[in-house]
């Protein structure tokens, strides 16, 4: 059985150009690729507001389609109204999407390819988000 690793927006990005580095591409070899809603949005955005080629967003479109989705529902709603709240009572704030993509992960108790360490740090350290990083 395949290990399943959720794959922000950055690696879902170089993936689907095929620039993800070597050891990026090894370190994912026997995962299976799930995908949060907002890494979906977002990549569903680079469709229609980038000047994309039929090929290349056939690429993107292809990549949304292989990949296991993860939506926002009442559990991830939970899940990010707790990580929100209280990195805000440490004086910690992140970006909503980034927010949104640990309470995916959290809440589903997935592990995060991510080369935005920094974005995500502060989850791992305080609510057990397992990183998987080059």
């Amino acid at each position: 059985m395949k290990q399943p690793v959720v794959m922000d927006t950055d690696i879902s990005s170089l993936a689907i150009k095929g620039r993800l580095p070597v050891a990026w591409a090894g370190k994912l070899v026997g995962t299976e690729p799930h995908m949060t809603f907002v890494t979906k949005g977002e990549l569903l955005r680079w469709t229609q507001s980038r000047n994309l080629g039929k090929q290349r967003r056939g690429e993107v479109l292809t990549w949304i389609r292989k990949s296991i989705f993860l939506p926002g529902d009442k559990v991830v709603a939970r899940a990010y109204a707790q990580l929100s709240a209280e990195a805000r009572r440490r004086g910690r704030t992140a970006s909503d999407n980034d927010t949104w993509i640990a309470a995916c992960c959290v809440a589903s108790r997935l592990p995060l390819a991510t080369l935005n360490v920094k974005d995500f740090h502060y989850f791992a350290e305080h609510h057990g988000l397992e990183l998987i990083t080059a």
